[in-house]
């Protein structure tokens, strides 16, 4: 598959998680997915009343909206829907979306200018954004990491790569999806000397701890 074949597969398969995860949240919405793999990070919907079988060869479409591309998984809580995506006109900028998950209408957009390099495939950012306690933690490509109000998308704080933190991109970029363990927000950055695995105080932004010299690699904490 060439990469415009690409490009156009992470298009669509965004537009259609999103859809899928806004059904979910309509339909159930005692349950949410408010960070990668869903609430406790292991795949695992704890709903009740899942059906077994659908009633049509085609689940009705309730709403759709454009991004760009990207290959973040949403996530969904307090009836929003949250997604990343990369666009290169006017300015290359790397967005986290925040959608109504009952109409699909935009709520707010915060975009930051970011130029890839050194990056395969170059198509948006990889990790999910993680909801919690009324923040929205976005990860980008190449290191750029925003706390932003998950209501309004107002920035509370934000760490830059060159700027905050020497990242040692590998070749696909950053992509850990970041974790919140207690008052601290964990990702692994690769960044150096010795943060590889990096946490900051979830509400200030201030940094905790840094651990190990080695270079990210792709998985989540």
């Amino acid at each position: 598959m060439n990469q415009s074949r690409i490009a156009t597969t992470l298009h669509l398969s965004t537009a259609l998680l999103a859809l899928c995860a806004a059904l979910s949240t309509r339909c159930l919405y005692a349950d949410e997915w408010p960070q990668w793999r869903g609430p406790n990070r292991d795949g695992v919907w704890l709903e009740t009343g899942i059906v077994e079988t659908f009633p049509a060869p085609q689940l009705e479409l309730k709403w759709r909206t454009p991004v760009a591309n990207g290959y973040s998984g949403p996530t969904v809580a307090d009836g929003r829907v949250y997604v990343t995506d990369r666009v290169t006109k006017p300015a290359a900028c790397e967005r986290v979306l925040c959608f109504d998950a009952e109409t699909g209408k935009p709520v707010w957009t915060h975009e930051y200018e970011c130029r890839y390099s050194q990056v395969g495939y170059q198509d948006g950012p990889r990790a999910s954004v993680t909801i919690n306690d009324g923040r929205a933690y976005a990860l980008g490509t190449m290191g750029h990491i925003r706390c932003l109000d998950a209501a309004s998308g107002s920035l509370l704080w934000k760490k830059d790569p060159e700027t905050d933190y020497e990242v040692e991109l590998p070749t696909w970029g950053i992509a850990s999806a970041p974790l919140v363990e207690g008052n601290l927000v964990i990702v692994q950055l690769g960044a150096r000397p010795e943060a590889c695995v990096v946490a900051w105080d979830k509400r200030t932004g201030e940094e905790r701890w840094r651990a190990l010299a080695d270079r990210a690699s792709y998985s989540a904490p």
